[in-house]
């Protein structure tokens, strides 16, 4: 059975997420890079990618941050996301 640590995951404001245990390899080191995925069949969902960090100083050696974040399916109107769509629609028009 492989070890396992602890391992923070933070957003991509810097605001820790959630905490999960990691499976690491024999350097206690956990993968390069995690993707997270909400549930299927959400009519509105989003799918996470978050890199692994060295922290030697922290309470936990190494943490996730958030890199990518790729949402499926439309977004609820009058949202910030879009808004920020039309925004850009009409920009392409010219």
């Amino acid at each position: 059975m492989a070890d396992t640590r602890e391992v923070p995951f933070y957003d991509r404001d810097g605001e820790h997420w959630i905490t999960l245990a990691m499976e690491v390899d024999d350097e206690g080191r956990p993968p390069e890079m995690v993707e997270i995925a909400g549930p299927e069949g959400t009519k509105r969902g989003m799918q996470c990618q978050y890199q692994r960090e060295h922290r030697p100083d922290d309470e936990h050696e190494w943490v996730y941050v958030e890199i990518s974040r790729t949402w499926r399916g439309e977004p609820v109107p009058g949202s910030e996301e879009a808004l920020r769509r039309l925004l850009a629609s009409s920009e392409w028009r010219g």
